[in-house]
C-alpha cells in the first residue's frame, strides 16, 4: 500500500464547473513539509474566493493539509503550500500517490487523469522539521507546526544529524543556558534558523549570570542562520571542547555581558576548528562588571587550526571587535583566516566614553607568555579598520608569523598598524593617518613604505563618527552594504602599487589597500 495519498479538492462558489479539470503535477518534500503543484486542464477558471485544498494521509491516517485561493486560470499552475503540522516521512524510499478529487466532489471534464505516483527518498539523516514557538510547550508539544516546542534546548534533546530546528517569531527569554552537545555530519549538518521571513530575538536577559546564550560543547556540523541575540548574561555563542565545522551566518549579536566579568558576541576556545563566521554582525557587547574590557565582537582565542571570519561587521564592542589572543597557553594558538571584515568604533561606547583597549583586530598575546610562541599564524586580507580607540591592526606581542595583506586602516586613535617584532609580512597595505612602529618585520609595498601620498581625495568616501551606510541593511545574500568608504577613484595614486601576493587584481598590478578599482 501506498504510504501517502494527496487528496486534492476544490471547493466552488458560484457557476457551472463542468470544464474545470484539476491536475497534480509534482509533488515536494522537505524536512517534514510538503507542497504540491497543481494545474488547471480545463477550459475555465478556478473562481476567485473558492479554495483548493490539498489533504495529505499516510497510512490511511490524515496527516496534514495545504490549501491555496484560487483563482486559477485554466491552463495554469499553481504550488499549494502545506498550511498544517507537518509530517516526517520514513528514512528510506516512499511512494507517493497525489489524488485529485474526491468521489466527485468537484464536476471535472476528465475523471481519469486525477492520479499522480513518485517516490520520494529520505536519506539516513532524517531531515525532520522541529519547530519550536514563543507560545509552545516542551511537555506537550511535538515538535510539529501546530505543536512546536518551547525552547531550543528541547529541540536539540530530539534533534539528530540532518535535522532543521526552526524558530518561529517573537522573543525567546530562555531561564538557563542552552548547551548543544549533539553533532550533525558532513552530509547531514544539524540547522537552526529562523522561520522564512520571520524575525527571531533570544534575549539572554533571563538565563542566569554568567551563562551563554548557546554554548557548542564538542558539538560539530550546526549550521546557524537567521537570529538575533541580545543581551547575554555571558557570551551570546562559545564553542568549547572540540566543536568543529559549524557554520554561523547573517546572526545579529548585540549587548552580551548584560550580567559577568565577560560578553564576546561569538568566541571559539579550546580545539575547535574549521568553523565558519560569515556575514554576522556583532556590536555593543559590553561586560558590566569590569567596565567593557572583556567583551569582544569576535574572538577566537584556542588551538583549532581553519577557522574563518569572512564577511563580519563589528563595532562599538567595549574591547576590540576581533581577537584572536591565546587563552589556552598550552599550546599554539591556531591559525585563522580573517578576510573582508569591518571593525570600526570599538573601545568606545555610543557616547564615545572610553571602555577597554579598542583594538579592531588583535592579533596576538597568550595568557601565559610569548617567549616559546604561542600566538599569531593568521592570514589577515581585504579587511577595514577605523575609528578605533586603540589600534587598528595589532600584532600584541604575536611570534608566529602573520601575513596581512592588502588592509585599510583609518584613524584609529593610536596606531593604523603596529607591529614591532617578528617575521611578520605585510604588504599591499594602506596606511591613512598614525602608523605604529614597523620594527624587524617585513613591510614592502605598503603605502607607508612607497613614494605615494595617502588623503581624503584616494577615496570616494571615508566615514565620520556613527557613519551611516557602515550600520545600514545588508544586501540580500547577507554579503556587507554597498557603500563607497574607503573606494579608490580613478587616477588615485594607490592604483597599481602593490605587488601579486594571490588575491584577484585589474590592471598592472594590484591596488593598494582592501579594494580593487572597478
Amino acid at each position: 500500500m501506498f504510504r501517502i495519498l494527496f487528496f486534492v479538492l476544490s471547493l466552488f462558489s458560484g457557476s457551472a464547473l463542468a470544464t474545470i479539470d484539476l491536475v497534480v503535477t509534482g509533488i515536494t518534500y522537505s524536512g517534514g513539509s510538503f507542497s504540491a503543484t497543481v494545474q488547471n486542464n480545463g477550459s475555465t477558471s478556478v473562481l476567485s474566493g473558492s479554495t483548493i485544498i490539498v489533504r495529505y494521509v499516510s497510512d490511511c491516517v490524515h496527516r496534514t493539509w495545504g490549501s491555496v485561493a484560487g483563482p486559477l486560470a485554466s491552463g495554469a499552475s499553481t504550488t499549494v503550500p502545506m498550511v498544517g503540522g507537518g509530517y516526517s516521512l520514513p528514512t528510506g524510499t516512499t511512494p507517493v500517490l497525489a489524488y485529485v478529487d474526491y468521489d466527485g466532489m468537484i464536476a471535472e471534464t476528465n475523471e481519469l487523469n486525477n492520479t499522480f505516483l513518485t517516490s520520494i527518498t529520505v536519506s539516513s539523516g532524517t531531515g525532520n522539521t522541529i519547530y519550536v514557538a514563543t507560545t509552545g510547550n516542551d511537555s506537550t508539544g511535538t515538535g510539529l507546526i501546530g505543536a512546536p516546542y518551547a525552547t531550543i534546548q528541547k529541540a536539540h534533546d530530539v534533534a539528530v544529524a540532518g535535522d532543521t530546528i526552526i524558530l518561529r517569531a517573537g522573543t525567546y527569554t530562555p531561564t538557563a543556558q542552552t548547551n548543544l552537545t549533539k553533532s550533525g555530519t558532513t552530509n547531514n549538518l544539524i540547522t537552526l534558523t529562523n522561520f522564512t521571513g520571520e524575525t527571531v530575538t533570544i534575549d539572554g536577559v533571563s538565563s542566569g549570570a554568567g551563562s551563554d546564550i548557546l554554548r557548542f560543547n564538542s558539538a560539530s556540523y550546526w549550521y546557524v542562520k537567521g537570529l538575533n541575540f541580545f543581551r547575554a548574561s555571558r557570551n551570546a555563542i562559545r564553542l568549547e571542547g572540540a566543536s568543529n565545522n559549524n557554520t554561523f551566518e547573517r546572526n545579529v549579536i548585540s549587548n552580551s555581558g548584560n550580567n559577568s566579568t565577560v560578553g564576546t558576541g561569538l568566541q571559539i576556545v579550546g580545539t575547535s576548528a574549521n568553523n565558519l563566521v560569515l556575514n554576522n554582525d556583532s556590536h555593543h557587547n559590553h561586560d558590566t562588571t569590569v567596565g567593557g574590557g572583556n567583551s569582544d565582537g569576535f574572538s577566537a582565542q584556542g588551538l583549532g587550526n581553519g577557522n574563518v571570519f569572512r564577511g563580519n561587521r563589528a563595532w562599538k564592542n567595549g574591547d576590540d571587535g576581533f581577537d584572536y589572543f591565546n587563552r589556552d597557553g598550552t599550546a599554539s594558538s591556531g591559525p585563522v583566516l580573517v578576510e573582508s571584515n569591518w571593525s570600526f568604533e570599538n573601545g568606545f561606547d555610543d557616547a564615545y566614553v572610553a571602555q577597554g583597549d579598542g583594538n579592531a583586530f588583535k592579533l596576538g598575546g597568550s595568557i601565559d607568555s610569548e617567549t616559546v610562541g604561542k600566538s599569531g599564524g593568521h592570514t589577515v586580507r581585504n579587511n577595514v579598520a577605523w575609528g578605533n580607540k586603540h589600534r587598528g591592526f595589532d600584532q600584541n606581542g604575536a611570534s608566529i608569523p602573520i601575513t596581512i595583506y592588502n588592509n585599510t586602516s583609518y584613524n584609529n586613535a593610536v596606531a593604523n598598524f603596529n607591529f614591532s617584532s617578528g617575521s611578520h609580512i605585510l604588504k599591499n597595505n594602506i596606511n591613512y593617518g598614525t602608523n605604529g612602529a614597523m620594527t624587524g618585520v617585513s613591510d614592502t609595498f605598503n603605502s607607508w613604505n612607497l613614494s605615494v601620498t595617502v588623503n581624503s581625495a584616494d577615496f570616494t568616501a571615508t566615514p565620520g563618527q556613527n557613519d551611516t551606510c557602515a550600520r545600514s541593511a545588508r544586501q540580500s545574500d547577507g554579503s556587507l552594504p554597498v557603500c563607497n568608504n574607503f573606494k579608490l577613484v580613478a587616477g588615485s595614486d594607490l592604483i597599481d602599487k602593490g605587488t601579486p601576493v594571490g588575491i584577484s587584481y585589474l590592471g598592472a598590478a594590484p591596488d593598494l589597500g582592501a579594494y580593487e578599482l572597478q
